[in-house]
């Protein structure tokens, strides 16, 4: 300020001490600079310099004003009009420039959160412009997906996805431009650096300018490989048998179902352990449970890899076996049969044999009518005399 104040002085006293040369204009050049590059106190500090010292030399009969045919009064009330139509001219002009460095002083103060949050946040941030290019992504991406921001920016998001969720993306990106103040959610497979697919969440909020014309989207990006696995274990939990691991009534009948629609040909069979109430009274449930899982580990090796076989009661189990007619599924099951009859299972020093009784019916539009088909088929082996196979009429 006070260089600032020494140079105004010199520079008001050079201007209004030569009066054959206007150079009125050099002092507001001077506060202008000192408007852009100095504070509010330094200006002001200024203006009261070129008062006082343009002031005094008007009253001592220089400056500007000297070679007018005027009376000293009157010299000095020129001098006040120039005053203060300086002071009005540059008031907006400095009011801007304070406007202008408080947004800048938000502005820097904002980037450093912004910076300190992304580079410091385990999800990754991304910003892509209208057409989904990646303009930003912070460091995070690093530890998430093995890439470098460097070599993300300028490639389309869309080249990191894997190629059956690009519908999907696409339409939450178009969605986020066409929906101001709303945020959406999606999960899908996206392709790391080296090549292995995981599984991600965004969630996707478009940024608008002043006019409320979209220029681009932010995304906050989330590793949901953990819980995508534990949706899956969840899933195959509540679809499988704890004792035997096979699919259980649940998984069956949906499988069962699904069939049904896509109009699937093949076979339905229901078995039944022979007198397995028996075992449970004679030898305890443990050996029971162990029965159990002999005939399902026979039943797993026998079958083909697309048939399905799934426990869907105490000791009731049932087959789907797809594209297979009834010649051949009666000789899949005979041979299941055959092979559990022959099986020992040995528990607590008891060796218990157990054979099999099963009813056969072809698959049809309508899985209740093929399941009842083939219920009636098991009840007419068990009325053979079990260990046999019936098929349906």
């Amino acid at each position: 300020m006070a260089w600032a104040c020494s140079a105004m002085a010199a520079i008001t006293w050079l201007c209004f001490g030569v009066s054959s040369i206007p150079l009125l204009f050099v002092p507001v050049l001077a506060i202008v600079l000192a408007i852009v590059w100095s504070d509010t106190a330094t200006t002001a500090a200024m203006m009261a310099v070129l008062a006082l010292v343009g002031g005094g030399l008007t009253i001592a009969g220089h400056g500007a004003f000297a070679g007018l045919m005027l009376s000293m009064p009157q010299k000095v009330t020129f001098f006040y009009v120039y005053l203060a139509t300086t002071v009005l001219c540059l008031i907006p002009v400095a009011g801007a420039m304070s406007r202008r460095q408080r947004l800048h002083e938000e502005l820097t103060e904002s980037e450093a959160r912004y910076r300190m949050l992304t580079e410091h946040s385990s999800d990754i941030v991304m910003k892509t412009d209208v057409l989904g290019a990646i303009v930003f992504v912070s460091p995070s991406v690093s530890q998430l997906g093995r890439y470098s921001p460097e070599e993300m920016v300028g490639h389309y998001a869309l080249e990191f996805v894997v190629p059956e969720y690009h519908e999907q993306v696409r339409s939450a990106h178009q969605l986020a431009l066409a929906s101001p103040g709303e945020t959406f959610e999606i999960d899908y497979l996206a392709i790391t650096a080296g090549g292995e697919p995981r599984w991600f969440e965004s969630r996707l909020r478009a940024v608008f300018d002043d006019d409320g014309k979209a220029f681009g989207v932010v995304s906050a990006i989330r590793d949901i490989a953990t819980r995508k696995r534990l949706e899956a274990a969840l899933e195959q939990a509540a679809s499988t048998d704890t004792l035997t691991g096979l699919p259980n009534r649940r998984a069956f009948f949906e499988m069962l179902q699904r069939s049904a629609i896509l109009g699937t040909c093949g076979c339905i069979a229901v078995i039944d352990l022979d007198h397995f109430k028996r075992i449970n009274d004679s030898y305890g449930h443990a050996a029971g449970d162990a029965v159990l899982r002999t005939f399902a580990r026979i039943a797993r090796s026998t079958l083909r890899d697309a048939d399905m076989v799934a426990r869907i009661g105490g000791e009731e189990f049932a087959l789907l076996l797809p594209g297979t007619g009834l010649a051949q599924g009666e000789a899949i099951c005979d041979r299941l049969r055959a092979t559990f009859a022959a099986t020992m299972t040995r528990i607590g020093g008891a060796e218990i044999r157990v054979t099999a009784s099963t009813g056969l019916a072809p698959l049809s539009r309508d899985p209740q009518t093929s399941l009842k088909a083939a219920d009636a088929a098991l009840y007419a082996a068990k009325e053979q005399g079990r260990d046999c196979l019936s098929v349906a009429a």
